[in-house]
């Protein structure tokens, strides 16, 4: 048999087709919307999800900025370190002619 028929009531089944149309519609419906809530269901919580990724994903940004930034911060200072290092060897490497250069004679 076909269900559309019996729904439709166009087909007798023991003599209950018109009830048993309204009975297969009224369940259907029931069920059509038991479907269509999960649905809205599942789009709130999709969209839960969205907006917390969204979220996630800021912060992810905002610290990926900042890991930018302390990392020039740590390039300018090892730049600075560099020059200071340098300024102390040649400093150093005066300081150690002065002690090893043989004495200058005096004139008598």
């Amino acid at each position: 048999m076909d269900i559309w028929n019996i729904m439709l009531g166009t087909l007798p089944v023991g003599g209950l087709a018109i009830g048993t149309a309204m009975l297969a519609t009224s369940l259907l419906s029931k069920r059509i919307d038991d479907i269509n809530n999960r649905f809205d269901d599942t789009n709130k919580r999709l969209d839960d999800t969205n907006k917390r990724i969204d979220d996630t994903n800021k912060r992810i940004d905002d610290i990926s900025n900042r890991f930018d930034d302390i990392s020039r911060r740590i390039d300018d200072t090892n730049r600075r370190i560099d020059e200071l290092r340098a300024d102390v060897i040649a400093r150093l490497d005066r300081i150690e002619q002065y002690f090893t250069a043989p004495p200058k004679t005096q004139h008598r």
